[in-house]
């Protein structure tokens, strides 16, 4: 007799055209998890278009990375800020 193997209780999200959606809450929550850099900053828009923060979600989504990535952003103590 076959012994049943283990699924997976979390259901496959299916995309349309296969992109996972990008919100603007997604990318507030993946700019806090960057040292340095806060959502309303100017230098948010410039970050989000020069290293392609939208396709980085994606791909995150895509793999199930991401929202590890921003479960818990990382604190920085005051004596590491200067050197970053």
């Amino acid at each position: 007799m076959k012994r049943a193997t283990k699924k997976s209780t979390k259901p496959r999200q299916l995309y349309l055209f296969d992109a996972p959606p990008c919100t603007l809450d997604d990318i507030f929550k993946w700019l806090r998890c960057v040292p340095r850099m806060t959502p309303d900053s100017a230098r948010a828009v410039q970050y989000v278009r020069s290293y392609d923060v939208i396709n980085k979600i994606r791909d995150a989504k895509k793999d199930g990375s991401f929202f590890d990535t921003i479960a818990e952003p990382p604190t920085f103590t005051p004596d590491i800020r200067h050197f970053l």
